[in-house]
C-alpha cells in the first residue's frame, strides 16, 4: 500500500471506498446466476479514469475460471449505463452482457475535469481561456457534446457543462439495477492489490499467488504518466486548480452530484467547502 500524501488526503478519504448496489447480495447474485465456467469481470468508466490500468491489473492478478479478462464490458467501456444491452463495441459483438460484472471506475472530479483539458477524447466544448471554463463572462455554463458513438443517439449534450457529464455519467452509474462494484481511481493508485482484490472476489475469482503491481504507463494512446507520475500530482495541491478561475470553483460547488460526492467520500477543496 502507498501512503496518502498530505494533501490528497485533504480532498479524498484515504481508506478504500467501494459502491456495491447490494453489499450482501451483489455478489453472490452474480456468482448463483452465471456459471463460474461463463463468468467474466471487466471495465467500465468515463475517458481519463484508469481503465486501462484497471485492466491490466485485472488481467495479470486476477485468476477467473477458464477466462482472461477482457478489454473491456460488451458495450463499450466508456459509454453510459443505458447502452448495455443495446449496443456492442466491435470487438464484443456476440458477448452476454449478463455474463460481466462491470467494475467501474470513478475519479475525483476536479481531477478528472483537468485530464479532460489535456486529452478530451470525443468531448467538445468551447474554452476561450486556459481551460478549464466552466463558465463563460456572463457566468453562464459552457456546455458540452460528448459523442460517445457515431450515430445521433450516441451524441449526449450536458447543458452544465463537465461537471454535468461526470455526475450525470456516475450517477446513471450508482443506480443501476444488476451487479457491478464501482470503485475509485485514487484507490486504484494508493492501494491497487486490495482494490483488485475486492473486485476479483466479488465475481467468482482470487487473486494469483504473486500480485503483479502496475507502474508503467497503461494507455497505448494519450498521456504517457505512470502510476508513480500521478501519485506525485496527487500529492501537490497547488496543481489540482491551475487554471481554475474563482468561477469555476464556484460552478463546481453548485452544480456537482454532492450525493455522489459523499457516496465516494470526496471532498469539496477547503477553499470550497468555506464558503
Amino acid at each position: 500500500m502507498t501512503d496518502v500524501p498530505d494533501h490528497a488526503a485533504s480532498v479524498l478519504s484515504p481508506k478504500i471506498v467501494a459502491h456495491i448496489p447490494n453489499p450482501a447480495s451483489t455478489c453472490s447474485d452474480f456468482q448463483s446466476s452465471v456459471p463460474a465456467e461463463n463468468r467474466l469481470i471487466a471495465v467500465a468508466g468515463l475517458f481519463n479514469t484508469g481503465t486501462n490500468l484497471m485492466m491490466k491489473l485485472l488481467n495479470h492478478n486476477c485468476v477467473m475460471p477458464k477466462r482472461k479478462t477482457p478489454f473491456q464490458v460488451p458495450w463499450g467501456k466508456h459509454n453510459p449505463v443505458d447502452f448495455r444491452g443495446v449496443h456492442f463495441a466491435k470487438s464484443s459483438k456476440g458477448q452476454i452482457p449478463e455474463h460481466f460484472l462491470p467494475v467501474v471506475i470513478i475519479k475525483d472530479v476536479v481531477t478528472w475535469v483537468n485530464s479532460m483539458c489535456k486529452n478530451p477524447y470525443v468531448a467538445h466544448w468551447q474554452h476561450k481561456y486556459k481551460c478549464p471554463q466552466l463558465v463563460k463572462e456572463d457566468l453562464s455554463p459552457v456546455e458540452v457534446e460528448i459523442k460517445f458513438q457515431e450515430d445521433k443517439w450516441g451524441h449526449r449534450n450536458y447543458e452544465n457543462g463537465l461537471v454535468e457529464a461526470w455526475s450525470t455519467w456516475n450517477s446513471d452509474w450508482a443506480r443501476a439495477s444488476f451487479p457491478y462494484v464501482m470503485v475509485r481511481f485514487e484507490d486504484i493508485l494508493y492501494n491497487q492489490e486490495q482494490t483488485v482484490k475486492l473486485a476479483c472476489e466479488c465475481a467468482g475469482g482470487h487473486l494469483a499467488e504473486v500480485f503483479e503491481y502496475q507502474d508503467d504507463p497503461a494507455k497505448g494512446h494519450g498521456g504517457k504518466e505512470g502510476a508513480m507520475d500521478v501519485l506525485k500530482k496527487y500529492g501537490d495541491e497547488t496543481k489540482r486548480f491551475q487554471g481554475w478561475r474563482e468561477a469555476d470553483l464556484d460552478f463546481l460547488s453548485r452544480v456537482v452530484d454532492q450525493d455522489l460526492m459523499n457516496m465516494f467520500e470526496y471532498r469539496l477543496p477547503p477553499v470550497i467547502e468555506n464558503r
